[in-house]
């Protein structure tokens, strides 16, 4: 999902030229900025706090709940920074240690904002991350936006920017099932925050993001670094198993809320694969344009039917104006090796026009379910393709499903 780029630099905003476009905005509502401190290093905390009140946007609450952090300098700096900035930063003390989303639970409950905005305390946000939101929202002013999220980048313990941009899709909620993708910066209609559910530690991002958009579809993404995050703090969860089976949790928690027959599991690389089950055992009509092209042909017809275990499909192969004989033996090969009811050669001697072939492939079709596939692809793995594609693809959300 992320790109990484040797060559990418990330340029500081003009904050003097947004100064004099912020005029402009009919719309700035407050903005409160979550912030849960535990032990955090005090360069780093320093700079996350700076960078939020370094914002070109002004009108932001920065809300802070600390962990019982026992480095005294944390609390010292909170210290000051709240007397520095009595009206603007809000920091309420835990006197036990408690978990992450309870913490953070805490910090919500002093936010007065329309929208709450997620920090991490190693993390820190650019210049321009409110203001864009705030513009984003100007922008949409006759519609309704729920979570806005940005693109984001990583930062060395030095503050020398590595090679790690993520540019996340827009809005994908089947992505969201696999992966905490829009992770930073994210922001969300304090309305629709109910807060963070005990349990979820080390997902509770995730957890929330999957609630949240059950709830709304007014999501917009922001194709612009905003977020810089620690090379620490990425590297800090990677791996951490804990999180990934609380991970595995929360989405298969989603699963069961939307009702559909979902399951989650991990693949070897820990990640999470949404499975949905295959209704009713449908026919999938799988339509093949080709004209010759017989050393084509032939290994993707092999691939269909020696690596396929879903059993109810049809083979259509437009035939647009085939000339060899290795074609026409090929497809003789075929009509004895599966019977007429499988596989069917359509005729079609016409100029070639791919959209116009497949739709003739469509018309001969009997399935339900409408599989296209160029001459020239292959089955490679796994065998469960078609019936991962077929669960997808009877989902009342879903129109087309495509696979790598």
């Amino acid at each position: 999902m992320s790109l990484t780029n040797i060559n990418y630099q990330y340029f500081a905003p003009d904050c003097v030229k947004l100064s004099e476009e912020l005029k402009t905005f009919e719309y700035q509502p407050l903005i409160s900025v979550l912030l849960a401190t535990d032990n955090t290093q005090v360069s780093y905390l320093r700079a996350c706090l700076d960078s939020v009140i370094n914002q070109v946007y002004p009108h932001w609450e920065l809300c802070i709940a600390d962990d019982a952090s026992t480095k005294s300098k944390v609390r010292q700096v909170l210290e000051i920074y709240n007397k520095k900035y009595p009206t603007t930063i809000k920091v309420t003390y835990c006197n036990t240690k408690r978990p992450i989303s309870a913490t953070t639970n805490e910090a919500l409950a002093l936010a007065k904002g329309e929208f709450v905005a997620l920090l991490e305390t190693e993390d820190f946000l650019t210049e321009d991350a409110l203001f864009e939101v705030v513009k984003h929202l100007n922008q949409k002013r006759n519609e309704s936006v729920d979570l806005i999220y940005s693109d984001e980048d990583g930062w060395d313990e030095l503050e020398q920017r590595f090679a790690q941009p993520f540019f996340k899709p827009n809005w994908a909620p089947e992505i969201l099932k696999g992966q905490m993708y829009i992770g930073h910066l994210c922001v969300y209609r304090k309305t629709l925050v109910g807060g963070f559910r005990l349990g979820t530690e080390g997902s509770q991002d995730w957890d929330l993001a999957l609630r949240v958009t059950e709830k709304t579809d007014a999501i917009e993404h922001i194709p612009k670094i905003l977020y810089h995050r620690r090379k620490y703090s990425l590297s800090r969860n990677a791996l951490e198993n804990h999180a990934i089976q609380v991970g595995l949790k929360v989405v298969q928690e989603a699963l069961d809320r939307e009702g559909e027959g979902g399951q989650a599991v991990l693949n070897k690389n820990d990640r999470v694969l949404v499975h949905y089950p295959v209704k009713n055992n449908p026919l999938v009509s799988i339509i093949i344009p080709t004209k010759d092209k017989a050393d084509l042909l032939k290994p993707c017809m092999d691939s269909i039917i020696d690596k396929t275990d879903y059993p109810n499909w049809e083979i259509i192969v437009v035939d647009n104006g085939s000339e060899e004989t290795k074609t026409f033996q090929l497809f003789d090969s075929y009509k004895k090796r599966l019977g007429s009811q499988r596989f069917k050669v359509h005729p079609e001697p016409t100029p070639f026009n791919f959209s116009y072939l497949v739709n003739q492939g469509v018309k001969a079709a009997q399935g339900s379910i409408i599989l296209l596939l160029n001459n020239d692809t292959e089955v490679i793995s796994p065998s469960n393709w078609l019936e991962e594609m077929i669960g997808y693809a009877q989902r009342q959300a879903i129109g087309c499903v495509g696979r790598n």
